[in-house]
């Protein structure tokens, strides 16, 4: 009997385990083709998804999550989940959610929509040659003969080289550059995102419900 206990028990985790794996690869392809889908949304409504409003996809991120986890505790696992599963789901989610997204972004500003890129890559440049004019404006202001303007001017010269470079590094700036960068954002901040979420959303044991007994009159 007690074999037999041990079996079921063995053959239920394996199959909730396949699940739960599952459940996360389906969720994140879903997560990373919905943000991609507001990627799209932002262009066409005249946004800067690439620019300034590079952040707004990530509530849509923290939702494929919770309806993900939401799901598997409440209606494939009896109401419980582990805060190693939680975890895990969410680790899983977001590897898997942040490469398709940036990688269909990279799709796109390479091969389907090119000029998406080069309108990101000129403001880019307008944006650093501005702040240079600007640090130049400021740093004809000083007067070099005072020690407190000198060791300031000092500072900012320093800073006109750091935009030469980056004039430089905007000139030359490629796509799959851009991607990276992307990737790296999405799964650096998706990963505290899932692990919070996956914390949050832990249950190990749920409350004993009686059942109403039946009362039958004779």
């Amino acid at each position: 009997m007690s074999s037999f206990k041990s079996e079921t028990k063995e053959f239920i985790t394996k199959k909730m385990n396949k699940l739960f794996v599952k459940l996360s690869v389906i969720s994140g392809l879903l997560t990373g083709l919905s943000c991609f889908v507001l990627f799209l949304g932002l262009l066409a409504i005249g946004l800067r998804p690439l620019e300034e409003h590079q952040f707004l996809y990530f509530p849509f991120y923290a939702l494929g999550m919770v309806v993900a986890m939401k799901y598997f505790r409440d209606y494939r696992n009896r109401g419980l989940m582990h805060g190693w599963q939680g975890i895990g789901m969410g680790l899983l989610i977001n590897i898997f959610a942040s490469l398709v997204y940036t990688g269909m972004i990279y799709t796109w500003l390479t091969y389907v929509s090119p000029e998406v890129f080069e309108k990101y890559k000129n403001n880019v440049m307008t944006k650093v040659e501005s702040d240079t004019k600007i640090l130049q404006a400021e740093l004809q202001k000083l007067d070099r003969d005072k020690p407190d303007e000198a060791k300031i001017y000092a500072n900012w010269k320093s800073e006109m080289d750091d935009y030469a470079n980056l004039k430089v590094v905007a000139r030359s700036l490629q796509p799959s550059q851009t991607a990276w960068s992307i990737w790296i954002r999405t799964a650096g901040i998706g990963m505290v995102i899932g692990m919070g979420i996956g914390i949050i959303f832990k249950r190990k044991s749920v409350g004993f419900i009686q059942k109403p007994s039946s009362n039958i009159s004779s």
